[in-house]
């Protein structure tokens, strides 16, 4: 009975001469403190949190942990921020405590709902016009469902990608400015 060792015995006795480098201590930690930051902007999204104690948080973590929660930051909530969502918490964040001008950014998010917007009339009048032409169906009570209509479906997803293209862009200028 005494030769039947527990798999944290063997996993334990296997490994006791490994330990980690700097850079992957580095590494863990980062990721620590990422989990974290992550879980703190959730809290923000799901409103068990507010702004500023998001900010005071974020302060407490960065002086506990000894990193710079700015560059990380930044790339999270750049991760984070979707073109069809309401993102004005995000943007405060941004703005408040990286410190970052996000005029360029809710500029480029406005423009997206305004092509969109234009993008939907023009289609919906397309649907209409097609509807008249093959089936003879036409009239102020006939409204296109753009959700169904692969057109238009296509035409958001290529929208989508230009615009999310435009806002790595966005932010690949101020993770640049943030490091002069």
């Amino acid at each position: 009975m005494a030769d039947i060792k527990s798999t944290l015995d063997l996993v334990m006795e296997r490994t006791k001469h490994l330990s980690l480098s700097t850079e992957e201590k580095e590494n863990q930690k980062s990721a620590e403190v990422e989990k974290r930051i992550n879980g703190l902007l959730q809290k923000l999204a799901d409103g068990a949190l507010e702004v500023d104690e998001l900010f005071s948080a974020l302060d407490d973590l960065s002086q506990s942990e000894g990193v710079e929660i700015k560059p990380l930051l930044l790339r999270i909530i750049f991760d984070r921020i979707e073109i069809d969502r309401d993102n004005t918490t995000l943007f405060t964040v941004l703005g408040t405590y990286c410190r970052t001008n996000t005029d360029r950014i809710e500029k480029l998010f406005a423009d997206y709902r305004q092509v969109q917007i234009q993008k939907a009339a023009t289609r919906v009048e397309s649907a209409r016009t097609e509807l008249a032409e093959t089936h003879k169906i036409s009239g102020s009570a006939v409204i296109p469902n753009l959700q169904t209509d692969q057109g238009w479906i296509d035409t958001l997803v290529s929208l989508k990608k230009d615009f999310q293209q435009l806002l790595k862009q966005e932010y690949a200028e101020i993770r640049i400015a943030g490091e002069r």
